[in-house]
């Protein structure tokens, strides 16, 4: 018999070449028959896996050498899988009185050659290689929570698979009820203690190996297939054994329907005693003697003792075929994969015909909870640092957006000229002294260079689960918070919403107190601020509404300093093939200074930005080297800018930047004089001191300012005057001419100039070291 091609079932008889005429005749026990497994031959040259030639994922095929079968690999789909969804519907109330949900999860499985099947297939081009066909398949999840004892316990749940075009799988669960949907909501969002099982069974052969009979009486009957190794342990038993014939009676139970599997092993191969150790017959556990003898179904025929092992062909073993049921298992955590932002959407929760995103656990115990669906973005770490233009980030579930906190919001600027105004104003109230009070009005931008945002742009959209999520800026005011600017000259300060997407307004009134400096003293002090070249800036805060439930409140950052500004639509760009030049117009009436530059095109990431100290004048142009990816249609030009102020930035040149209006009044009465207090006037012989006051500007010399006169009894002088309000606000330069009148009249009076600007300083303070050179003491 040629064991190569060779099938033993258990329906075939052996021929009458091998089983001769018996004596006696030899049956197995019931107890024998009950654990041999039969497996069926449908089709006895159906091309299928050997089962013994398995080597990782591969297998050879039974009858042709150069066909092989791989067992395919399943993973949970990348992101972002399409088909995600967790949908949980409420239905009613519990017991506890929480909602009572029902939840169905849906998501994808991806299907692939295993990379060794791929290297196979590589080193073998011309095999074919076929998927093993699953004759069942199924799905199970499992979820994890602790029992009353704080023991872990676990839900499962069957569900069901529908193959899609693309060799996926998408499977769903829809038997999630009551509380064991939050749990398996939890375990999918914050423990990642939720698992996906695949099981799979596919047909095989499988090969068995059992001793050629040989015509030697007297005979023994044995029913199943031995090792060598076991054989030679039977071997003694069997030699002592009376002449007569026997019956295999009982099973070990530990070693009943052992299947022998040797990947290696060929079918063609002499059976030896050095076989691999690992074949796991059935071995009898005693062996009884009968008086009678029943022939078996296909009873194997042999001679003990066995003294030595003949090749095949003289004795030695056949191979037997049986198709068989071999299984797939796979195990699929799914951890925190589906926690991320990308996945936010796809977690909903319904009461009735109202479907919305699952903002957290709450929402499944209360749908009418009220929660914001703000929570603060941590993953980039202190932003700052790397996008110093920014402060903090926050991921709104629902809207799908990323909302970036710049770290100041200043005064905007346009082609226009900044947004900052100041108006004088009638004041009508009884206690003023000026008749007049000031408002100053702003609007604030936010701060923030253009390379930082498209920066933090791609790094969102890099990141994963944020993909599809929009960089935002802030547009609403929390007005529950306390808004405050650091200025003791204002009266009040009111923040309110921009006229311009993501800005905000802030006005400044400046009233007289008669408890304190007249109203045009504290607006001419206030403007000091706004003009100040030095740091610490005037300052304050205002809140950031997320929305209606976010806690705790977002405070942002303001500055009032024309220092730190915010740009707009200032710089425009062409390209100059000829002078193969970027050229950059400033549009606006104000010089600007470039700090820093970037090219961008989406081919060429990450962008790299370059220092730039140039100063481009109002209405002028600013050039640039031209990159040699300037022709994509997505090229832009990055450009970070400020303020060129003038040096020393005086309040002369304050009018370009600060607009000033005079709605209601034209002019102001205002308080300026001469104090005297540090002139010893007896000690130096002097009578009197004549202060005249001649302001410098033409516009208004015209302005009469009585003389004053000082003295020992009269050390501090004023005069109450009235001025055009764009003066009372910017600047009264004038020159003061000083005649001392020494108590000696036969001495000539002395005189002497000095210069003041009364806005800065209303009251001059003489000095001794002012007097001239002539003046007793």
């Amino acid at each position: 018999m040629n064991t190569s091609d060779t099938s033993i079932t258990a329906n075939t008889t052996l021929s009458a070449e091998i089983v001769r005429p018996l004596t006696a005749l030899t049956r197995i026990s019931p107890t024998v028959l009950d654990e041999i497994r039969v497996s069926q031959v449908t089709d006895v040259q159906q091309n299928l896996p050997l089962d013994s030639t398995r080597v990782g994922n591969l297998y050879k095929d039974r009858f042709d050498p150069n066909l092989f079968w791989y067992l395919p690999t399943f993973t949970l789909a990348d992101d972002p899988d399409a088909a995600f969804r967790f949908a949980a519907t409420q239905t009613g109330t519990d017991a506890n009185g929480n909602a009572f949900n029902r939840a169905t999860l849906v998501l994808s499985l991806k299907k692939a050659v295993p990379p060794d099947v791929q290297l196979s297939q590589a080193q073998n081009p011309s095999a074919t290689f076929r998927e093993i066909p699953f004759t069942q398949f199924t799905v199970t999840l499992s979820t994890t929570f602790k029992d009353a004892n704080g023991v872990d316990q676990q839900n499962t749940y069957a569900g069901t698979m529908n193959s899609q075009t693309d060799g996926s799988l998408q499977v769903s669960f829809d038997t999630m009820l009551g509380p064991a949907v939050i749990i398996a909501y939890q375990n999918i969002t914050r423990d990642g203690n939720a698992q996906i099982a695949l099981s799979a069974s596919y047909a095989v052969w499988l090969v068995r190996y059992y001793p050629r009979p040989v015509d030697v009486p007297p005979i023994w009957t044995l029913r199943q297939a031995y090792t060598p190794q076991m054989l030679a342990t039977l071997a003694p038993q069997i030699a002592q054994a009376p002449q007569t014939s026997t019956e295999i009676t009982s099973v070990q139970p530990q070693l009943r329907e052992a299947v022998h599997r040797q990947p290696q092993l060929s079918e063609a191969a002499s059976i030896h005693p050095q076989l691999e150790e690992g074949i796991s017959p059935v071995i009898a556990s005693s062996i009884e003697s009968s008086p009678s003898m029943h022939i078996a179904d296909n009873p194997v025929l042999m001679r003990p003792p066995i003294e030595r092992w003949p090749p095949i062909g003289g004795g030695g073993f056949v191979a037997s075929y049986t198709q068989s049921v071999e299984q797939m298992n796979v195990a699929l955590p799914l951890a925190l994969k589906y926690a991320s932002g990308a996945y936010k959407q796809d977690f909903t929760v319904a009461n009735g015909a109202n479907v919305r995103p699952i903002i957290s656990v709450d929402d499944l115990k209360d749908y009418n909870v009220r929660q914001s669906e703000y929570t603060e973005f941590l993953a980039f770490g202190d932003i700052s640092s790397k996008y110093p233009s920014f402060s903090r980030l926050y991921i709104g579930v629902l809207s799908q957006t990323v909302l970036a906190i710049p770290a100041h919001y200043g005064i905007i600027r346009s082609s226009t000229g900044c947004a900052a105004v100041c108006q004088a104003l009638v004041d009508s109230s009884p206690v003023t002294t000026s008749g007049s009070r000031f408002q100053f009005s702003f609007l604030l931008g936010p701060i923030i260079s253009a390379i930082d945002l498209l920066q933090l742009s791609q790094d969102i959209n890099a990141y994963s689960g944020l993909k599809d999520y929009k960089l935002q800026l802030p547009s609403q005011l929390d007005s529950s918070v306390v808004a405050t600017l650091l200025t003791p000259f204002k009266s009040s300060c009111t923040y309110a919403t921009g006229t311009l997407p993501h800005t905000f307004s802030v006005v400044v009134e400046i009233q007289d107190d008669p408890t304190a400096l007249p109203a045009v003293a504290n607006a001419n002090l206030f403007i000091k601020q706004l003009a100040a070249t030095v740091e610490p800036y005037l300052a304050g805060q205002f809140g950031i509404k997320l929305d209606d439930y976010y806690t705790p409140a977002v405070e942002a950052n303001s500055v009032l300093n024309f220092s730190m500004t915010g740009g707009t639509d200032e710089l425009s760009f062409t390209n100059d093939e000829a002078t193969q030049t970027i050229v950059l117009t400033n549009r606006s009436p104000l010089d600007l200074l470039l700090t820093r530059y970037a090219f961008y095109t989406p081919n060429d990431l990450p962008i790299t930005p370059s220092p730039l100290q140039q100063t481009i004048v109002n209405q002028k142009t600013a050039s640039l080297p031209l990159p040699t990816n300037h022709t994509d249609p997505n090229f832009l030009v990055l450009v970070d800018d400020t303020l060129a102020l003038e040096s020393p930035f005086t309040k002369q040149s304050l009018g370009r930047y600060l607009a000033f209006q005079a709605q209601d009044v034209q002019s102001v009465q205002y308080d300026l004089g001469i104090n005297a207090s540090n002139i010893d006037f007896n000690a130096r012989s002097i009578n009197q001191i004549v202060a005249q006051i001649r302001f410098s500007d033409p516009s208004t010399s015209t302005i009469a300012v009585p003389a004053l006169t000082l003295s020992a009894d009269l050390l501090v002088n004023s005069v109450h005057i009235v001025v055009p309000i764009e003066y009372a606000i910017s600047s009264l330069i004038a020159t003061i001419e000083f005649t001392v009148k020494l108590i000696d009249t036969q001495q000539n009076p002395l005189s002497f100039t000095l210069t003041n600007d009364f806005i800065d300083h209303a009251i001059f303070v003489l000095q001794n070291s002012d007097l001239p050179i002539g003046v007793p003491g």
